[in-house]
């Protein structure tokens, strides 16, 4: 059973990283989320919004 945030994401990384559609990949805030993520192998972002 995970009891908390961080045993839910060591079970994450058990697994292979899933793909992930990321809408409004443009914002700050959002790119450093997807950027950690695939740092901690969970995810593969499929990115889509504004350049620049």
């Amino acid at each position: 059973m995970i009891n908390n945030f961080i045993e839910l994401l060591a079970a994450a990384q058990k697994t292979p990283p899933v793909f992930v559609s990321v809408a409004k990949a443009d914002e700050p805030e959002t790119l450093k989320a997807v950027i950690r993520a695939r740092e901690m192998g969970i995810s593969v972002p499929i990115l889509s919004g504004n350049r620049g």
